[in-house]
């Protein structure tokens, strides 16, 4: 844990098995960590704060490039980086300095990271919510290095509610390759139609799986149906 700094900032890294991570370095700006999974791969996460001043922006960008040239090692860094990409990634408001944009796709492109995405609302930050000026960015996200994209091709970040925070707090769902690889692939069998149940039990499935892909919903409703066979 980092203390905060005044009102603002502060970090905190939780783990559940102390021998799966290593702590490698930490600042007012970053904890990060070596892990060691389960199906033996070894990568590099790293919980990531970018100062919200504007004339610090620069420091936040200049810890990445150091933090990118510790390792060549699969590296994923999540956090609040306080920045955005693209002018579509902001809603209300003033717009956004171009110098901004321009200055954090560059630190991006030269750690050579990759943004995950995320599923769900497509901001994670906001402010004056229910008057003129309501303003929503997303300052958070998951960016990953090409090694580590193809050991986890099916990762996946969520966006998630929050109920007292002007933050929204995000998952990121690792999927090794190992797992992937252990996935049933969707089978259909024509007998299920003549079952009663067969037409709730496709929809129930098909609703409880928004967001994923259509190839994981497939088998989800795979795994309900056969499920319900037992039962």
């Amino acid at each position: 844990m980092v203390d905060s700094q005044g009102h603002g900032g502060g970090l905190a890294m939780s783990w559940k098995d102390r021998d799966e991570a290593k702590l490698m370095s930490y600042s007012t700006n970053h904890i990060d960590l070596e892990i060691f999974g389960r199906d033996n791969s070894k990568w590099r996460l790293t919980g990531f704060y970018g100062f919200p001043e504007r004339n610090r922006r620069r420091q936040s960008w200049d810890s990445l490039r150091t933090l990118c040239s510790k390792s060549s090692r699969p590296w994923c860094c999540i956090g609040d980086y306080n920045d955005l990409l693209f002018p579509y990634e902001k809603r209300g408001g003033k717009d956004h300095p171009q110098w901004l944009f321009s200055g954090f796709r560059e630190v991006v492109d030269d750690c050579s990271l990759l943004d995950l995405g995320m599923i769900g609302y497509p901001f994670t930050w906001e402010c004056g919510r229910g008057t003129s000026n309501w303003i929503e960015d997303r300052f958070d996200r998951a960016m990953v290095t090409p090694n580590w994209s193809a050991m986890f091709r099916r990762s996946k970040v969520w966006n998630l509610e929050a109920t007292a925070s002007d933050h929204s707090p995000i998952f990121l769902e690792v999927v090794s390759q190992q797992f992937v690889q252990r996935v049933r692939r969707f089978r259909f069998e024509n007998s299920w139609l003549k079952e009663v149940n067969c037409h709730s039990i496709v929809a129930q499935s098909w609703q409880g799986s928004l967001g994923l892909s259509i190839e994981r919903r497939m088998i989800c409703m795979d795994m309900t149906y056969k499920n319900e066979e037992i039962s």
